[in-house]
């Protein structure tokens, strides 16, 4: 049956076979090795408006002295309440920093490390940006992270090659006592690349690119799978009503993933569409 979208229609599927027949048809119409492409930097743009704010409604972390005037800028803010990711944020009391595949935490007044994190080892992980809430003293970090994995073929003494999977990682941190650091959730979304986040009232949204489907179609590969610590203790497939088809010209696709959960509630279910 053709099921391919005409311009007009979205909508999503009932159950995994009939995603499966509707990339089998594409790619049967249009032959492997299509790719679609995003134009990141024009999403990524980003500003500063060099707002003020105050954190004397949030309270001190722990341990902390509320005595000195914390008032400080704030970065990538272009609209009032939306916020943006940044590599160097402050809540007054302390600063922090992601660079590389490390996050730190430094005493505002004495500029001394006082938290360190540093991806896990055996992960090649870049983390390029990540949230504040200063109420509730959590840290969202949003990395790219790729796993290398050396294959051989049998019989074969001499070659081998790397595979590797590759994917966004995000975690969420409670920061409020910088000795007793912990990360709260932990997600990871296979075969996927960050387009770009906002953070709104204590809620995060991730736009995701996964290009699993985009140069071939596999029957025993194709449904989007993730990780999240609140739900599950392995990855999970999306749900095949939680995958959309939207209009298009049938020439080229990929799954464009929306993510959006609770930084103040660590064990809310994620909302995952793709």
């Amino acid at each position: 049956n053709d099921i391919l979208p005409t311009v007009d229609e979205v909508g999503s599927f009932s159950d995994y076979d009939e995603l499966r027949e509707y990339l089998t048809q594409f790619y049967t119409d249009n032959g492997n090795g299509w790719y679609s492409y995003r134009n990141s930097d024009a999403l990524m743009e980003s500003a500063t408006d060099g707002a003020q704010t105050t954190t004397a409604a949030a309270g001190a972390p722990n341990g902390v002295s509320d005595e000195v005037d914390r008032t400080h800028s704030v970065s990538n803010a272009q609209v009032e309440g939306v916020m943006e990711t940044d590599t160097i944020m402050t809540d007054g009391y302390h600063i922090f920093v992601v660079s590389g595949d490390k996050f730190l935490m430094i005493d505002a007044d004495t500029l001394q490390i006082v938290y360190s994190y540093t991806m896990p080892d055996g992960n090649y992980s870049y983390i390029h940006g990540m949230f504040l809430d200063e109420v509730n003293h959590k840290v969202v970090l949003l990395a790219n992270e790729y796993h290398y994995e050396e294959t051989q073929a049998e019989g074969d003494m001499y070659y081998g090659w790397y595979y590797y999977r590759y994917g966004t990682r995000v975690l969420v941190l409670d920061v409020a006592d910088p000795e007793n650091v912990e990360i709260e959730r932990n997600m990871f979304f296979e075969n996927t690349y960050l387009i770009d986040a906002r953070m709104i009232a204590g809620q995060v949204y991730l736009v995701i690119d996964n290009y699993m489907v985009n140069y071939g179609f596999k029957e025993d590969n194709f449904i989007p799978v993730y990780y999240d610590s609140a739900t599950s203790d392995e990855e999970v497939e999306l749900p095949a009503d939680h995958i959309y088809y939207m209009p298009n010209d049938n020439y080229s696709l990929c799954y464009l993933m929306l993510v959006c959960f609770s930084v103040t509630d660590p064990a809310a279910d994620a909302n995952v569409d793709a």
